[in-house]
């Protein structure tokens, strides 16, 4: 993964890894008909800036898994926001175009009541003492 601030050839092949991520799930039969469970780094999930960067290809599993078709889902995903899923649903044989999408806040109960778990784009609340990195501006 690029670090911050990473030179243009890392993003290029953080680029490279999301579309043959995304090219063997929506390819490869080993996949049909599951449920999978995909984890990726947030600037490449959903990303405007990112996109307006690399006009002539897209760059975002928003845009490479069709999500970009479909109504209510984020332009971006907000840097200071980890605790979510998004639930994408193939219900139409033959197409790569979802057919549903859920977005899905992960909630721990006890002993994990005083994790932050803030809400999609908000602010988790904490202090610049808890030595936790305290992001939150959209990238």
């Amino acid at each position: 993964m690029p670090e911050r601030g990473a030179d243009e050839d890392k993003v290029e092949a953080l680029n490279r890894r999301t579309q043959e991520a995304a090219r063997d799930l929506m390819v490869n039969t080993l996949w049909q008909g599951k449920t999978v469970v995909m984890v990726w780094e947030h600037k490449h999930i959903a990303n405007k800036k990112l996109e307006k960067r690399f006009p002539e290809e897209a760059v975002t599993l928003r845009q490479l898994l069709k999500l970009d078709q479909l109504e209510g889902v984020p332009e971006s995903w907000p840097s200071g926001t980890y605790d979510y899923f998004w639930i994408v649903e193939y219900g139409n044989t033959g197409s790569d175009v979802p057919t549903g999408f859920r977005m899905i806040k992960q909630e721990l109960g006890a002993p994990y009541d005083e994790v932050p778990s803030n809400d999609w784009d908000q602010s988790n609340g904490l202090e610049a003492e808890s030595g936790c990195d305290l992001k939150g501006a959209q990238d």
